[in-house]
């Protein structure tokens, strides 16, 4: 789709964004060298985040959650632990294992502990019943599972074969293994460096249909990421509050771009608005990750638990559903111009992006394609629609999927899905 100068000069542009953000500059030796050690061990995977970060900067502060404050280098330490524990057990790289966590530490350390086996990740949704638990286990060919103590009636009927682990303990049965279980019974020695970072399976949302898995190689590298921090200035080093629930394909991409970039993130079991206010006001939030029900929920409060302190707050990032434009108006109103809302899908990842200027211009937009996306209407018939005429979106970037886990993939034409 574009020739060699186009991704040259794409590639030069990605470096100088990525050097703007923070993610490229000076650094002593020995960590620069181990962290692409790191990196050239996992390759782009949430391991080699952990690991990266844990050399970097290992007593900054990676999550802060229910529970407490979690260092880069005890975030590091358990998801290798965790590996270690789940190695010993049988689980190898290729296989899938699923992760059925709210929104917490563990949920980092777990992905972290997969990704160093090389085995794939499944994230599954939380508000899922039992039996719809148990039936995209078996249609993934989950073989072990990572999970919190309340949905362990899901993860019994979900008779995975492999080890069935607990991470928030609260709600599992007496007798259960933990993750601290699992981790002081591991041997030593980790598990062999994986020959390719695991995919990660992430379920779409099911407004077309039965939510499928779709298949990723991966987190999107540095450079893919650059397109989009050239539209949403993230930074590194700073505070990102996700409300999003990191299974779903929004709060798992800030969840990845927050590990990219060094940057603590705040992350709670429950979505809260007056609690994400509180947060955000407490711990000098940067960026807050939200779908746009809980921005409107946030604008319900009274203004004295729904104020955010002045000038902190640079970006709150929306994505999930279509954005009203009277919430768009209400919230630029209360907050000022700092929505960013991006249209996408689970399959393509991102395929416009609205600035604060395009959502004033335009409250409500979904905005303009970044850098390296191609976006192009057709109609039933597969030709392109004129301008100003109705039809279909087509996509065409770095980042689309594999194909669906069970076989089948989105109709493209003209390389665009």
């Amino acid at each position: 789709m574009s020739g060699p100068a186009e991704r040259i000069g794409g590639a030069i542009a990605s470096l100088a964004v990525l050097r703007e953000a923070g993610v490229l500059g000076l650094e002593r030796p020995d960590k620069a060298a181990r962290s692409v050690a790191a990196l050239v061990k996992f390759g782009p995977s949430a391991a080699a985040a952990l690991e990266s970060w844990a050399v970097r900067n290992p007593s900054g502060i990676a999550v802060v959650d229910d529970a407490g404050i979690h260092t880069w280098q005890e975030l590091a330490d358990r998801s290798a632990g965790l590996a270690r524990g789940l190695h010993s057990r049988g689980v190898n790289a290729g296989d899938r294992v699923g992760v059925l966590i709210r929104d917490h530490a563990d949920f980092v350390a777990a992905i972290g502990a997969i990704s160093r086996i090389g085995a794939d990740t499944v994230l599954l949704n939380t508000s899922f019943a039992a039996p719809q638990v148990a039936g995209v286990v078996e249609r993934e060919s989950v073989t072990a599972l990572v999970h919190d103590g309340e949905y362990s009636e899901a993860a019994s009927l979900a008779n995975v074969p492999g080890p069935c682990v607990v991470a928030w303990p609260e709600g599992a049965p007496e007798g259960s293994e933990t993750i601290d279980d699992l981790i002081a019974s591991a041997p030593g020695g980790d598990p062999p460096a994986p020959g390719s970072p695991g995919r990660t399976v992430i379920l779409t949302s099911g407004t077309t249909g039965t939510p499928k898995g779709a298949n990723r190689s991966g987190p999107p590298s540095l450079l893919d990421a650059a397109t989009l921090l050239e539209r949403i200035p993230l930074r590194a080093g700073r505070v990102t509050v996700i409300g999003a629930p990191l299974f779903h394909s929004w709060g798992f991409a800030h969840l990845s771009l927050a590990s990219a970039l060094g940057s603590t993130m705040v992350l709670r079991r429950r979505f809260n608005p007056a609690q994400v206010v509180a947060d955000s006001n407490r711990y000098g939030a940067d960026t807050i990750a939200l779908v746009p029900v809980m921005l409107r929920r946030m604008l319900e409060l009274d203004p004295a638990e729904g104020t955010l302190a002045g000038g902190g707050v640079r970006i709150i990032a929306l994505s999930g559903s279509a954005l009203p434009a009277e919430l768009a108006i209400r919230a630029t109103e209360r907050y000022g111009h700092v929505l960013y809302n991006l249209y996408g899908s689970t399959e393509v990842a991102w395929a416009t992006i609205a600035d604060p200027a395009d959502i004033a211009a335009a409250p409500g937009t979904a905005g303009l394609p970044p850098r390296g996306t191609v976006l192009r209407l057709y109609d039933e018939d597969g030709s392109e629609v004129e301008q100003g005429e109705r039809g279909r979106i087509f996509v065409g970037n770095a980042l689309m999927f594999e194909g669906y886990t069970g076989g089948g993939n989105k109709e493209v034409i003209n390389g665009l899905m």
